[in-house]
């Protein structure tokens, strides 16, 4: 009997050195900045982008804000191309709806001003939309009625668990509904966002398991990876991928 499990698509938040930032590469997660320079992990873009020019370009990159102002957004891009946009704060539906309109294919020649030209970053307009994604804070079932407010203006979602000590991961199991839990079959056009959301907080390979249960496909983590100094320690990231690993919660199995 052949089992398929899902593929679980991860990203390790608050990547600020090279060697994190490979070490994530290695166990083929996707990274992620944070651009809020009151959070401690925060990184500066031009650091950000020296990492990233260094790791595959196949690798995807976000950038983590807290209620951005355009300037903030604007320099940032101006320094790293990014995949994603990450939204971490209290912005409200039309703010989110603008960013995603302004900035998910910055820049563009509708960005500039008569006489300026591309930042130095970017060799020509860009063609792909940099995905725009809103994180919903979720202490209690009740927060994901928040979900209705942004999921038909963002492009994807984000449950942050990061407030809550004790997490009850069954109540994300109503929005993952696959057709098989175990298969990747599903009808596209037929999924409202809600569907692929990523599931954020203390994850570590102790709650990993129960997290899975959940029929998640994404996974954030940050703070269940750090060290006693709270940097993103790159020991737990080779654990934990280890333990996927070893029990068989990444890749396809035959029994």
């Amino acid at each position: 009997m052949t089992t398929i499990v899902p593929p679980i698509g991860i990203s390790i938040s608050g990547i600020q050195s090279l060697e994190t930032a490979k070490v994530t590469i290695k166990n083929d997660a996707g990274i992620a900045f944070i651009f809020n320079q009151k959070n401690p992990k925060y990184i500066d873009p031009s650091k950000a982008n020296k990492i990233s020019e260094v790791v595959s370009k196949n690798v995807r990159t976000c950038g983590i804000f807290v209620d951005p102002s355009d300037e903030e957004i604007t320099q940032c891009l101006n320094e790293i191309d990014l995949d994603c946009i990450q939204l971490n704060g209290n912005e409200s539906k039309d703010r989110v709806e603008f960013i995603n309109n302004w900035f998910s294919y910055y820049p563009l020649e509708a960005h500039l001003g008569p006489d300026q030209n591309l930042p130095s970053k970017y060799k020509k307009a860009r063609k792909v939309k940099r995905q725009i994604i809103k994180a919903i804070p979720v202490t209690t079932k009740k927060d994901l009625d928040k979900i209705s407010i942004y999921e038909n203006i963002a492009d994807g979602l984000l449950y942050n668990t990061n407030n809550s000590e004790i997490v009850d991961w069954s109540i994300f199991s109503e929005l993952f509904k696959w057709e098989n839990p175990l298969s990747n079959e599903h009808i596209i056009n037929e999924r409202p966002p809600r569907f692929y959301g990523i599931i954020s907080g203390k994850i570590n390979k102790e709650n990993i398991a129960s997290v899975l249960k959940t029929g998640t496909k994404s996974i954030d983590i940050s703070s269940g990876l750090e060290n006693e100094m709270g940097e993103i320690s790159t020991e737990k990231i080779n654990s934990l991928f280890k333990y996927l690993h070893n029990n068989e919660l990444l890749h396809p199995l035959n029994r």
